[in-house]
């Protein structure tokens, strides 16, 4: 007589990529992977930058744009739960370009958003000038002691336009922080 063992399967919640830093085709590769990962899963990735420490995270840095209607495409309860759980200071960053032709009306609602979506989290908000908003978003990370800095990754339209993944890659490619990559909500 055989005996089943019967498995009891947990959901996954987290999956955790590390970004080696061998070369340039390397990196590429790894990256293509991790971004393919990310834009096709409905959990969050979190990509681990060689050599990264492990110590307690203090500061959490959220890479949103201004967009309206962006409750329609933040996972805001699934980065609610782990912001909770780390129990860390949030810093809300905008990452959107300054110089775009959006209508006061468009930036308002999008602001309105940004202010009302993690408001009980008690967020400090900074909205960066640079042009160049990668090395905007590696300085700030730099100058505010961020130890995790999460993005948004967009499958299909305007929020993928708007956060341009090239960014998020360049990021998790760049940054010797650990970046957590949400899917955009459907």
């Amino acid at each position: 007589m055989r005996h089943c063992t019967q498995l009891h399967w947990q959901p996954i919640l987290l999956v955790v990529m590390g970004m080696t830093g061998q070369n340039k085709i390397g990196q590429k590769l790894i990256g293509s992977n991790v971004f393919w990962i990310s834009q096709n899963i409905a959990v969050p990735v979190l990509v681990i930058p060689a050599g990264t420490r492990f110590e307690k995270i203090k500061n959490i840095g959220l890479a949103l744009p201004l967009l309206p209607d962006m409750k329609n495409y933040i996972p805001e309860m699934a980065i609610k739960s782990v912001l909770e759980k780390l129990n860390a200071n949030l810093m809300v960053v905008n990452v959107g370009e300054k110089s775009d032709n959006r209508s006061k009306a468009t930036l308002y609602a999008g602001l309105s958003d940004i202010f009302h979506l993690f408001d009980e989290l008690v967020p400090s908000y900074h909205f960066l000038t640079n042009k160049n908003t990668l090395n905007s978003l590696l300085e700030f990370s730099e100058d505010n002691h961020v130890d995790i800095l999460i993005s948004i990754s967009g499958k299909e339209g305007i929020l993928q336009r708007l956060l341009k993944p090239s960014i998020s890659k360049n990021l998790a490619y760049r940054s010797q922080i650990p970046l957590l990559l949400y899917r955009a909500k459907d």
